[in-house]
């Protein structure tokens, strides 16, 4: 009967183990899960933009040049939006009042006189970005984080920057020589664009608690082996004395 009651006792134990393994392997996942997701922040201090419409456009002055001002705002903590490389490609003239894409741009997909959004003139910049060629019109930011391309004809730019590990990623943007101005009430040949920009994940935050989860699992799997390998020895044992 004792014989019995110390076996039933020892498979408890070792039940009561491998529940123990399995809760907390769950418990350090759901950790995880809730704790260590990163989800990208939107820069938004940029206002909202789109391309003048077409009545405006009736007002441009084909032999006239202008200049774009990018200026990068603060990013995520600890980043530096000096020394970032900037692009501006010309992408569309402007011809009788309607925008035409350059040759090179044609198949993009894109109808820059369709665009009635600021939402569009984002996908029609990505569009566009992924047709670019190798831009010879680049410049870095100065310490404030601003740079500016002069002596540009009427028509409309792409603008982006290089990939860099010292700031954010720069989402690519359109932006029209002259651009429509509702408080002068006039176009303006010299316009000002700040870029919207999205912080970078940190990389060692997201791979370290993965790291300690795996760690923690083996660590209290090998206990629960233990356990087990302790209980068959002892039910060997304790049959030997009886024969």
């Amino acid at each position: 009967m004792k014989m019995v009651r110390y076996k039933r006792l020892l498979v408890a134990a070792c039940v009561f183990a491998a529940l123990s393994v399995s809760t907390v392997s769950a418990a350090d996942t759901a950790t995880l899960n809730e704790k260590d997701l990163v989800i990208d922040k939107t820069t938004t201090e940029a206002g909202e933009q789109v391309l003048p419409e077409k009545k405006n456009l009736e007002e441009v002055e084909q032999a006239r040049t202008g200049s774009i001002e990018v200026v990068l705002t603060d990013g995520k903590a600890g980043t530096d939006k000096s020394n970032v490389i900037i692009r501006c490609q010309k992408v569309s003239e402007i011809v009788q009042g309607e925008y035409v894409l350059l040759k090179s741009y044609k198949d993009a997909g894109v109808d820059l006189n369709a665009i009635e959004n600021s939402n569009d003139l984002k996908n029609a910049a990505e569009q566009l970005l992924s047709k670019a060629e190798e831009s010879t019109n680049t410049n870095v930011t100065d310490a404030n984080g601003t740079v500016t391309f002069k002596n540009l004809e009427v028509g409309v730019y792409l603008i982006s920057a290089e990939d860099t590990e010292r700031y954010d990623t720069v989402e690519p943007s359109l932006i029209a020589v002259p651009t429509w101005s509702d408080s002068e009430g006039e176009m303006q040949y010299d316009v000002v664009i700040e870029p919207k920009h999205t912080e970078k994940p940190d990389k060692e935050e997201n791979t370290a608690p993965q790291t300690n989860l795996e760690e923690n699992t083996w660590r209290y799997a090998g206990l629960a082996g233990i356990c087990v390998v302790g209980a068959v020895v002892c039910i060997i044992r304790m049959r030997k004395r009886k024969y």
